[in-house]
C-alpha cells in the first residue's frame, strides 16, 4: 500500500524534519508511526523543513505531494488532497471537515472540544517503551518539559517556598524554560536520550497546567516512567493523568511539598495504581492507524 501523510505547515526554526533534537507532538506522531508503517508499506511524508530519508520514509516538500492509497492528514485541514483521507488532529479550531472519510481526535477532551464531530474516532499518540520506563529513580529530583505558557510560571512562584521547605529537591526546567532560582537546573532544548533519561531518573512530573492540553505526551511518557504527577487536572490532563497529587494555581506550592513529603505507603499506592494503567505505545498507536487506514481503503 503507497501511504502519504501531509503536515500543517510548521515556521518555527524552518519547519522540523525527524532529524531535528526536538520535535511537537503531532510531528512526533508522524515520524514513529510512519517509519513502522515503512516496514511493510511505501511511506512519504509531505512537509516542510529538512528533507531526506530516514528509516526507509521519505521526506518531501509539500508542493512534491502525492495523495498514495491514503492520505493521513495531521493538523492541515485547509489542504484537500484526491482519493481517500483521514485527518487525525491535535488543533483547538478547523473549518469544514467534510471531505474527509474519517476523523480521528486524540482525546475525548479534544473531540468534545475542538470542533471535531462526535463520532470521531479517538487515536492516541504514544510513547517508545524501549527508551520510557522506569530506572533507579534520583531522590526529590522534579522536571517541567512542557512549553512554558502552559504553566510554568506558576510553577515557578511556587518554587521558592517548596525548596526552602526541602532544601535538597530540584527542578529540572527543558522547552527551553529559564529560572534563576535555588535548586533548579535550566537544560533548555534537549535531545530525545536526555530527555528519556529524565523520564526514567525523576521521582516527580510538575505541570501546574493553565491550558493547551488536548493530551500531553509528556504526562504519558512520565506516568509510564513512573513519576508522581503533581499537575492541576485542567482540559484533557483529566483524561489522560490516571493518579497523583491534584493542585490549583493557589495551593500548587503546598501540594508540590506534600507530594515531595509522602509517606512510603503513600507513595506506593499511587506509584502502584499508575503502574497499573494501560498506556498507549507507538505499537499501538501505528496498529490502530493501520486499522483505520484499511477501513478507509475499503470503502467505496
Amino acid at each position: 500500500m503507497n501511504i502519504s501523510f501531509i503536515c500543517n505547515p510548521v515556521y518555527i526554526d524552518g519547519g522540523w524534519s525527524p532529524w531535528s533534537t526536538r520535535i511537537g507532538g503531532s510531528e512526533e506522531c508522524i515520524v514513529e508511526t510512519s517509519w513502522r508503517l515503512a516496514k511493510n508499506h511505501k511511506v512519504k511524508v509531505f512537509h516542510n523543513g529538512k528533507h531526506g530519508t530516514y528509516k526507509n520514509v521519505e521526506y518531501l516538500p509539500h508542493e512534491k505531494f502525492e495523495p498514495g492509497d491514503i492520505t493521513i492528514n495531521v493538523n492541515y485541514p485547509e489542504f484537500i488532497s484526491p482519493g481517500k483521507s483521514i485527518f487525525w488532529s491535535s488543533l483547538t479550531k478547523h473549518p469544514d471537515l467534510s471531505h474527509f472519510d474519517i476523523i480521528c481526535g486524540i482525546t475525548d477532551y479534544a473531540i468534545q472540544n475542538t470542533g471535531l464531530p462526535s463520532e470521531s474516532i479517538i487515536l492516541p499518540p504514544g510513547y517508545d517503551k524501549d527508551k520510557i520506563y522506569p530506572e533507579k529513580k534520583i531522590s526529590k529530583q522534579c522536571f517541567y518539559a512542557s512549553s512554558p505558557d502552559r504553566g510554568l510560571s506558576t510553577l515557578l512562584e511556587a518554587w521558592p517556598k517548596v525548596h526552602a521547605t526541602i532544601p535538597e529537591a530540584t527542578l529540572i526546567i527543558t522547552y527551553g524554560g529559564l529560572a534563576d532560582l535555588d535548586g533548579i537546573i535550566n537544560l533548555g532544548v534537549v535531545d530525545t536520550d536526555t530527555m528519556s533519561e529524565i523520564y526514567r531518573t525523576s521521582e516527580y512530573w510538575c505541570h501546574p497546567a493553565n491550558g493547551g492540553e488536548l493530551y500531553c505526551m509528556t504526562g504519558v511518557k512520565a506516568q509510564a516512567a513512573q513519576c508522581i504527577p503533581v499537575v492541576i487536572p485542567t482540559m484533557a490532563l483529566q483524561e489522560t493523568v490516571k493518579d497523583g497529587i491534584f493542585a490549583t494555581a493557589d495551593n500548587y506550592a503546598d501540594k508540590l511539598i506534600e507530594a515531595l513529603t509522602l509517606d512510603d505507603i503513600s507513595k506506593q499506592t499511587i506509584l502502584n495504581n499508575l503502574k497499573l494503567q494501560s498506556y498507549p505505545d507507538w505499537e499501538y498507536t501505528t496498529n490502530r492507524l493501520l486499522s483505520i487506514i484499511n477501513d478507509v481503503v475499503k470503502l467505496k
